[in-house]
């Protein structure tokens, strides 16, 4: 607690002295904070096997919606792999420019 109140009174000196300065290392470690656990989570989205829609209907579902499999399985092996790699990458292309069109 007592670091805190260092941090915070050296903080209020310097504000005076630099306002743009402490503006900017204000928001820099804003948009630190606020943007690691994004990429943390959008990294590890992109090399799972789920989908986005799959995901947040796995996590934040109703407890009443059908747990059965939504898709059956392809029978024929070279379609199977067809479709899994042309989701999975296009998949990972769309996160990947979508976060540095965002970024």
């Amino acid at each position: 607690m007592r670091s805190f109140q260092r941090i915070a009174g050296l903080a209020v000196r310097r504000v005076p002295e630099n306002p743009a300065g402490f503006y900017t290392s204000l928001i820099f470690l804003l948009s630190f904070v606020l943007v690691s656990p994004s990429i943390m989570f959008l990294r590890r989205l992109a090399q799972s096997h789920t989908s986005l829609r799959s995901w947040f209907s796995r996590n934040f579902a109703s407890a009443t919606g059908d747990k059965t499999a939504s898709r059956a399985r392809v029978h024929n092996p070279i379609a199977w792999r067809e479709a899994k790699t042309k989701a999975s990458a296009a998949r990972a292309t769309f996160l990947r420019y979508g976060f540095i069109a965002w970024a």
